[in-house]
C-alpha cells in the first residue's frame, strides 16, 4: 500500500525456490517500522517515476495478471477473502513524501 493506494502482489513475485527443500522470501526487514517490498512489487507493471513532483505511476502491462492500482483502506485480516475491484485502463499516481523511502 502506498498512500492508501494498493497494488497487486502475487506470492510468485516474492517466493523463490532454491532447492526441493528450501525457498526464499524476497522481502527485506530493516530498522524502520516497515518492510521493504522492493523490485518484486514492480513485476507486471509499467512504473513511471516523477521525481520532480514526488510521484510514482503504475499501470499493468498487457497480458499481466496484475490489476490496476486501486484506492482503499486496509483489507480484512483474512487476505484470502479480499477481492480487488475490477481493473481500469488509467494510470494511478501515488504521492511520495519527501525523505520517505518506499
Amino acid at each position: 500500500m502506498l498512500d492508501r493506494t494498493w497494488l497487486t502482489a502475487n506470492k510468485e513475485d516474492y517466493f523463490v525456490k532454491v532447492s526441493n527443500t528450501e525457498c526464499r522470501i524476497l522481502i527485506a526487514e530493516g530498522k524502520a517500522p516497515f518492510m521493504v517490498l522492493g523490485q518484486p512489487l514492480y513485476k507486471g507493471y509499467y512504473a513511471i517515476h516523477d521525481d520532480k513532483n514526488g510521484q510514482l505511476g503504475f499501470a499493468p502491462f498487457k497480458g499481466s495478471s496484475k490489476t490496476a492500482p486501486y484506492w482503499g483502506g486496509q483489507p480484512s485480516t483474512d487476505f484470502a477473502d479480499y477481492v480487488a475491484p475490477a481493473p481500469t485502463e488509467r494510470v494511478q499516481t501515488v504521492s511520495i513524501n519527501e525523505g520517505r523511502t518506499v
